[in-house]
């Protein structure tokens, strides 16, 4: 499954092995494949994103309750991201900016979603209803991010739209 493919011909993706389990891999220009594994635990890699830089994004499991992303450097550098104190954290999408959008679950198994810059810091947000959010989070080049809020227990879904100045629109 690719997901991205970067300004120098090198496309992102993740597979799945005879055995099920998810791996990422990088494919060369040339035919090279790197495979991609940044679990220590659960063999599993599940890459989300990658950019026109060769910055990748995914989400792995670091155990049996505990979801954890990752951003994985063009030079091969990963950086593990987890929302403080959250259950799970799952970006899934990045910008050629760097910024990566997603979403993190409470202990208490609330939803929520974020936005996480190149340096690290989140900014918090819910959906326009106030609901949290479980829907699929996309980053845009301009900082928009789009999303769905979902009023009525989920049983009707509206996409929204974030602006970088804090506008739903």
């Amino acid at each position: 499954w690719p997901v991205g493919i970067d300004e120098g011909g090198n496309i992102a993706g993740q597979y799945e092995d005879s055995l099920g389990f998810i791996h990422g891999f990088i494919r060369s220009p040339s035919g090279a494949l790197r495979i991609i594994d940044v679990s220590t635990g659960d063999p599993s890699t599940n890459v989300v994103a990658f950019n026109g830089a060769g910055t990748m994004l995914g989400n792995f499991t670091q155990d049996p309750l505990l979801m954890r992303s990752f951003i994985r450097a063009r030079n091969g550098r990963v950086t593990f991201v987890d929302y403080p104190g959250a259950y799970i954290t799952s970006l899934s999408s990045l910008n050629d900016k760097g910024f990566a959008a997603g979403g993190y679950t409470t202990p208490e198994l609330t939803g929520h979603m974020l936005i996480r810059d190149p340096e690290g810091r989140f900014t918090l947000f819910d959906s326009p209803s106030g609901n949290g959010g479980d829907c699929p989070v996309l980053i845009g080049s301009t900082g928009d991010v789009v999303s769905c809020d979902s009023s009525d227990g989920g049983l009707t879904d509206r996409g929204f739209i974030l602006r970088p100045n804090g506008r739903f629109d």
